[in-house]
């Protein structure tokens, strides 16, 4: 093999340099159709929550709503009188896992069509008991709990199936043994409904508004006093970020291809490979999707470090292959 070094200022004299630009165009509209057909399935299924915006938020809302929920529970259980339906119940499962279904339920459908309150809140309800079954199932008889743990584990189920399958097995085999006593409807309700308050204080972004377009005119002409059902509603700036969030998915994640022509000198960890504007070029280290917390911190310090041998050995390495 040869060492191909060129100038990069010179690149573009290259007798390939057309083919390279078409190349990244077809890279990058390569990427567009995929995450679009990424973005179609989770309207299709009906979870907003798949895509990285939606991820990023869930990320960003968590902590605060979480911080909310605990300073409700600690005023509601120093109140006098009769205690909130939801507090017992709520003080069975940590906060940030309270705050992190609640969020997850938030966000699943937001922009696809509206939310109505009550909908959100029986979602809600029966997220947060189904982890308060598998806490007490867990806590009563921890040898099942783990056996049917390493079978999930060793046979990769996703979250969905183990979900429902435990629920299955819980009802089946395991509540009577461990006497567990079921929600009723009106505490799962009130769960709900406490949860998206402290979404709603925690967070900043949304509000409770009466959804007046389910008026119709025979209500009108009967001028009786109507109660409107109520929706949660995203703030403009939320959506308008999401908008244009989902926009840049479309342009971000190009299809990777092997350069026709010599890579373009790598300079830092995030500038290097490709050479149109029409592709971003990868970071160099690469991590795996549920490990974005270390990738980031991984970013700023290695954009921090100055590291002329390492790319010298990978420039000099990228440019000792044969391109025809």
């Amino acid at each position: 093999m040869t060492h191909h070094a060129m100038p990069k200022d010179s690149i573009y004299l290259h007798d390939r340099w057309e083919d390279q630009v078409a190349l990244e165009r077809e890279m990058l509209e390569a990427g567009r159709v995929r995450m679009q057909s990424k973005i179609n399935k989770a309207r299709t299924k009906r979870d907003m929550s798949r895509l990285r915006p939606y991820r990023s938020l869930l990320k960003e809302f968590v902590e605060p709503v979480s911080k909310n929920l605990e300073e409700w529970l600690e005023k509601a259980a120093k109140r006098r009188g009769v205690k909130p339906v939801a507090l017992s119940r709520l003080q069975e499962i940590p906060t940030d896992v309270s705050a992190m279904l609640a969020v997850k339920a938030v966000l699943r459908m937001l922009g696809i069509e509206k939310r109505l309150v009550m909908g959100i809140a029986a979602e809600i309800g029966a997220a947060i008991e189904h982890e308060a079954r598998c806490k007490a199932w867990q806590e009563a008889d921890p040898d099942s709990w783990d056996t049917l743990s390493a079978h999930y584990s060793k046979r990769k189920s996703d979250s969905t199936h183990q979900r429902r399958s435990r629920i299955a097995i819980f009802n089946k085999h395991v509540k009577d043994t461990i006497q567990y006593e079921p929600w009723t409807d009106e505490e799962r309700r009130r769960v709900g409904l406490q949860m998206i308050d402290c979404v709603v204080q925690g967070t900043g972004r949304f509000k409770v508004i009466a959804d007046r377009s389910a008026m119709t005119s025979a209500s009108v002409r009967k001028g009786a006093k109507q109660k409107w059902p109520m929706v949660l509603h995203p703030d403009e700036g939320l959506m308008d970020w999401l908008s244009s969030a989902m926009d840049d998915e479309l342009v971000f994640w190009p299809v990777y291809m092997p350069t026709i022509i010599p890579p373009k000198p790598w300079e830092g960890p995030k500038d290097g490979g490709y050479w149109t504007p029409f592709v971003r070029s990868p970071f160099l280290i690469r991590f795996r999707a549920s490990h974005e917390t270390q990738r980031q911190r991984a970013i700023d310090e290695y954009m921090a470090i100055d590291m002329p041998d390492v790319y010298e050995a990978l420039n000099y390495v990228q440019e000792t292959v044969d391109f025809h």
